[in-house]
């Protein structure tokens, strides 16, 4: 290419004829970045990548396969030809900043999902310590009804703890209230082991089981041997809960 003359475009200062065609520059006197081209390169056609297809330089998708056949500019948003290797507008290298950014977004997806893993993890753990400091609550008497409350309300995750408790904390307190809680949840892992409770040697750990299990709708047959319960609100709960479930048994 012969240069006759050549002026920055934003400014009017003259540039050098010794300019490297095709290379990115700055114009000396007001900085804007340029990218000197040949006019016979616009004339150069676009040969589509994926079908190898000839389509003028001015077509933005390939006329045979449909490819898109320009490259937007991720500076500038100029459409380019998929031919040229920096952006006729800017100067960018625009396959070298495509594959930078796409590194940028690679790395940054992989930081974002360590961060949710990690908060996850962190809820979790804090789900756990909320539940240990419930049920601990459960037997005392001045924190227990907002021990039972706080527990339903964080649900399913608080059943294999709760059962924990029904089945081996030494405090009949932790016992019912934990019976009380699962059929307040109502989760069906709870139910062979409130049958269970019912045998249990604190009457309130086994009226609590009588009523979880009403709540839940699966009382059985085992419950006829509380109507003979040594007290008489057991025995009144059992006769309750088998009224009132006597179709389903």
């Amino acid at each position: 290419m012969t240069l006759a003359s050549l002026n920055c475009p934003n400014c009017g200062h003259p540039f050098s004829k010794a300019t490297a065609s095709r290379q990115p520059f700055k114009c000396q006197a007001c900085g804007s970045l340029l990218l000197l081209s040949s006019k016979e390169d616009k004339k150069q056609p676009n040969i589509c990548s994926k079908c190898e297809t000839v389509n003028s330089a001015y077509q933005r998708y390939c006329t045979r396969c449909g490819t898109k056949l320009l490259l937007d500019c991720p500076v500038c948003y100029r459409s380019n030809s998929s031919q040229v290797e920096f952006c006729e507008g800017c100067g960018t290298n625009i396959q070298e900043e495509i594959l930078r950014r796409e590194a940028w977004l690679s790395v940054k997806a992989h930081n974002d999902q360590r961060r949710k893993s990690i908060l996850k993890n962190m809820e979790q753990d804090e789900q756990r310590m909320e539940i240990a400091r419930h049920i601990a609550d459960l037997s005392e008497p001045e924190r227990h009804s907002f021990a039972t409350f706080g527990l339903s309300q964080i649900g399913s995750a608080a059943v294999e703890p709760l059962i924990e408790a029904m089945r081996e904390d030494a405090d009949p307190d932790a016992r019912y209230g934990a019976a009380r809680t699962l059929g307040m949840i109502g989760d069906a892992k709870a139910i062979p082991f409130l049958i269970k409770a019912l045998s249990d040697p604190d009457p309130a750990v086994r009226y609590c089981a009588i009523e979880s299990l009403d709540a839940m709708n699966t009382i059985g047959a085992e419950i006829e041997e509380l109507t003979k319960d040594k007290y008489k609100w057991v025995r009144a709960r059992a006769l309750q809960a088998l009224n009132s479930n006597t179709g389903n048994l």
